[in-house]
């Protein structure tokens, strides 16, 4: 059995926020279906594939604007020659293939530091065939205006529907939520946007509730020393690594090891608590009020 590890992309400042969650979110898509893994290096790869997806590009472009708006064909030419690059969506060093249905324009820069600066490093001194997961960390002002805006807007959607209070409940935030570690910082930031939630079939644990509902993890391998317990899933533990800082979910009577992972905290609000992978969690989730409401407010 190959072994498994998890590497971590950071966002940058400098990247298009956009295209930084484009590259992202699909290379963690496709390492949770456990379709990355260390390639072979050097991996294989011809260069005339990029060459000709960049040269097929170009000719769309002034087939299309050449004869009636010749400068925006122009511009649109100048930016997919010096500002992007060819990406091969699934990277080649981790295991994906070198052919045109595996290409999409991105940002250069964004490229360039998520494959050479963030992804070879982190994998290069492991074996061959290793599998990958990706963590996502967009931290920084950015994720915190990001998740601001978010709270904000969900709060003031919930404001319309008369039912909420029966499947939600977001409440304002706590002061004084400073946290030294730096992996539950998370947690603690997002209590001083709402001290606590309940969002349909997830629970999260106001900075009251957080020191009662400890006795839990105790039963967990590593026990409080390596968990924090900061909700429910269906009345089930949801619980931070103290080391990680990735959000695991545990079934009572199984606590040897997570039931599923869901990457750092804030992945698990944008994704699982107020995205579209909130699905994953519920059984005949086309019923469940939260859902529902994501729906309706194009979340999910």
């Amino acid at each position: 059995m190959k072994c498994e590890t998890e590497i971590t992309l950071k966002y940058d400042s400098e990247m298009p926020k956009r295209e930084f969650e484009k590259k992202a979110n699909k290379l963690k898509e496709l390492g949770d279906q456990g379709l990355l893994y260390k390639a072979q290096n050097p991996v294989s790869r011809d260069p005339a594939v990029t060459r000709q997806y960049r040269q097929d590009m170009i000719k769309r472009i002034w087939n299309q604007y050449g004869q009636k708006n010749p400068e925006f064909g122009k511009k649109l030419i100048d930016r997919v020659t010096k500002r992007m690059q060819p990406d091969h969506v699934w990277e080649l060093q981790l295991g994906g293939p070198d052919n045109v249905k595996n290409l999409k324009f991105l940002d250069s820069y964004t490229n360039w530091h998520i494959g050479v600066k963030q992804i070879r490093p982190q994998i290069k001194d492991l074996p061959t065939g290793t599998k990958i997961k990706i963590n996502i960390q967009l931290g920084g002002k950015y994720m915190d205006e990001k998740l601001d805006d978010l709270i904000m807007r969900v709060k003031e959607k919930l404001k319309t529907e008369p039912d909420s209070i029966i499947y939600s409940e977001l409440c304002e935030g706590v002061t004084a939520t400073t946290m030294d570690n730096k992996v539950l910082k998370l947690y603690f930031e997002f209590l001083g946007k709402s001290d606590g939630a309940r969002c349909g079939a997830i629970d999260l644990w106001s900075i009251n509730e957080l020191y009662e509902h400890q006795y839990r993890v105790s039963d967990f391998l590593g026990g409080t020393e390596k968990w924090m317990e900061v909700g429910q899933v269906l009345y089930e533990p949801l619980v931070i690594d103290k080391h990680s800082g990735q959000v695991c979910f545990f079934k009572q009577g199984y606590s040897a090891s997570a039931e599923k992972t869901f990457g750092d905290f804030n992945y698990f609000l944008f994704n699982y608590v107020f995205g579209p992978k909130y699905e994953e969690l519920v059984p005949d989730v086309h019923l469940d009020n939260w859902y529902q409401f994501l729906k309706k407010i194009n979340l999910a």
